[in-house]
């Protein structure tokens, strides 16, 4: 009796920690960022969290701001090594009576603060503003690669006709 009692309490923490730790596991990240005319939709958030996926998107167009004794000095360090010092802040906000968020503050030069919201509950938040602050230079990247090398029309399809005559290498 003693035996089965024990067997079914290291049952039930065994089922309990896989439970917790399984979900926490299966958590995916992916960055989303709202479109400069509109915001993303707090349902969209809401909806991403509940198939485990975490967002991460600018808050645009915060008037208010954060006390300068909030912000910390951070060490960010960006994907391709650099290492940059920033003072960054963070706060819960409960948005649209939906859904929990975290808002990392990053302060700027003068008044200026830049705002990230995001569903990432576990990640550093260091490591969210690089994740942010990096996606720059890909959008950059790919804009010049549109400019020079017409990258843009690689994903077009289209058939064209040519010469029956005309010799094809068959791989």
């Amino acid at each position: 009796v003693v035996l089965c009692f024990f067997f079914f309490v290291f049952l039930f923490i065994f089922v309990f920690f896989f439970f917790f730790s399984s979900r926490r596991r299966h958590t995916r990240y992916i960055s989303v960022t709202g479109v400069r005319t509109c915001a993303l939709p707090i349902s969209f958030f809401k909806e991403m969290w509940e198939q485990r996926i975490a967002c991460y998107t600018y808050r645009k167009y915060r008037q208010d701001l954060w006390p300068d004794d909030q912000f910390e000095p951070c060490e960010v360090r960006f994907p391709d090594g650099q290492v940059v010092n920033m003072e960054l802040a963070e706060r819960g906000v409960f948005l649209g009576e939906k859904i929990w968020l975290r808002e990392i503050r990053k302060r700027g030069t003068g008044d200026h603060q830049t705002s990230l919201v995001t569903t990432d509950y576990e990640s550093d938040r260091a490591q969210i503003a690089a994740t942010m602050f990096s996606r720059w230079s890909q959008e950059n990247f790919f804009k010049y690669m549109m400019q020079h090398f017409g990258i843009n029309g690689l994903v077009d399809y289209g058939t064209s006709s040519i010469d029956e005559t005309t010799p094809v290498v068959n791989p």
